[in-house]
């Protein structure tokens, strides 16, 4: 969650994780915020992911086994970002 003070300046709620499900399907990312480049992705199936950026452009599109999986976003900008596996869509924020 993004807040705004009185002087403009932005803070993010310290959100760790974000639990989906749909289609008894369960996706479970974490850190969100990521601060350290690599966001986990735990899911109890295989599953295509499209990791997307704030202009809708597809960044990051792989196969993930079930389990557990990292994805390195090391080299990409601060911002708002989208991770989509099946029919879900998670928000997560690179800082």
């Amino acid at each position: 969650m993004e807040e705004k003070d009185y002087n403009g300046k932005t803070i993010f709620s310290s959100v760790a994780s974000i639990l989906n499900e749909s289609e008894n399907t369960s996706v479970f990312i974490f850190p969100n915020p990521v601060y350290d480049g690599y966001l986990n992705i735990f899911s109890d199936q295989n599953l295509k992911v499209r990791v997307y950026n704030c202009y809708g452009k597809i960044i990051i599109a792989k196969p993930l086994i079930k389990g557990s999986q990292i994805i390195d976003l090391s080299n990409f900008s601060k911002g708002y970002y989208y991770l989509k596996a099946n029919n879900q869509t998670v928000p997560f924020v690179i800082m």
